[in-house]
């Protein structure tokens, strides 16, 4: 399937009807490998630099809930096939991976993803703009890219990844329909685009290689991103929640105008709320909860 240049701003309008992932230990057949055509204006894709940082460190020890239920199979097969190499690369990796660990797997995790989002990708994975004040993530982990390189080489990564492309449509085909249709009924109401509204762009990438369940936004000067890894139903929330911040910091008029809407709908849910705590007898326990943070719709009645 090619991969889709909507309008996102769809996202905002609706929560989504979300789309079973099947996940399984047992390596899937995917259908043959669906030949895509280059558009940089592609705002749903998958990302080859991504992937080879993360399959880095996979390789050099990465390992942050290889045994969940939805962590992709292609990121098993990777791991085993490189781990039976016993490539010179990998252990460099090791020693630089070991050498910057964190505590916390998920902070890990954040700073190989900005770090990949920065940088080019094969052969040489050197910085898209040289110039740019980087993040503290992304700086905290400087010298991977010669690391990369070698490691895209020896193990031959070019290979990997384009194995990995069924398994990028079939990830991407679960996102394609619920966010179609939301643009959809948006064009309509907006009539305005999105990616490349007054030079900003706005791309979301698909990753097979890291911890399941996680959204990842992204802000660097004009440009925010989204990455999605693997779970049981399309992350749209997170997805919707990312492209608000990117409207607001484009200061897109549409991003007001659904901000409005959704500030009107929270305080309609909110007095109806309160509303049945008085007929209930319970507006004080109501009002605490709505003290401690607690949404409109997790009220009583």
């Amino acid at each position: 399937m090619p991969r889709i240049s909507y309008l996102l701003l769809s996202l905002l309008a609706a929560a989504l009807p979300a789309l079973p992932q099947a996940q399984s230990k047992t390596q899937p057949q995917p259908k043959a490998p669906i030949r895509r055509a280059v558009d940089t204006q592609n705002q749903l894709d998958s990302n080859e630099a991504l992937f080879t940082v993360l399959a880095a460190i996979n390789a050099a020890g990465y390992d942050d809930q290889i045994d969940a239920a939805s962590t992709h199979v292609f990121r098993h097969a990777l791991r085993t096939e490189i781990g039976a190499r016993n490539l010179d690369s990998v252990f460099q990796l090791n020693r630089f991976f070991r050498d910057h660990k964190l505590p916390n797997p998920s902070g890990e995790l954040s700073r190989y993803i900005s770090y990949a989002l920065l940088i080019n990708g094969p052969p040489d994975f050197d910085y898209r703009d040289p110039d740019m004040v980087r993040p503290p993530d992304a700086s905290s982990v400087e010298g991977l890219s010669p690391l990369l390189a070698a490691f895209y080489r020896e193990a031959n990564l070019a290979d990997a990844w384009q194995r990995a492309q069924p398994f990028y449509d079939q990830m991407i085909e679960q996102y394609h329909e619920p966010v179609a249709r939301a643009i959809l009924l948006v064009n309509a109401y907006a009539r305005n685009t999105t990616s490349g509204y007054l030079g900003r762009r706005f791309q979301i990438y698909v990753d097979l290689l890291g911890a399941p369940n996680q959204v990842q936004s992204r802000s660097f000067g004009d440009e925010s991103f989204v990455v999605v890894t693997p779970s049981p139903e399309p992350q749209i929330d997170g997805i919707r929640h990312a492209y608000l911040h990117y409207l607001l910091k484009a200061r897109e008029q549409t991003a007001q105008r659904l901000l409005t809407i959704h500030n009107l709908a929270y305080l309609q849910r909110l007095m109806a709320g309160l509303r049945a705590a008085i007929d209930a007898g319970e507006l004080a326990a109501t009002a605490a909860a709505v003290r401690g943070g607690a949404a409109p719709w997790e009220l009583a009645g």
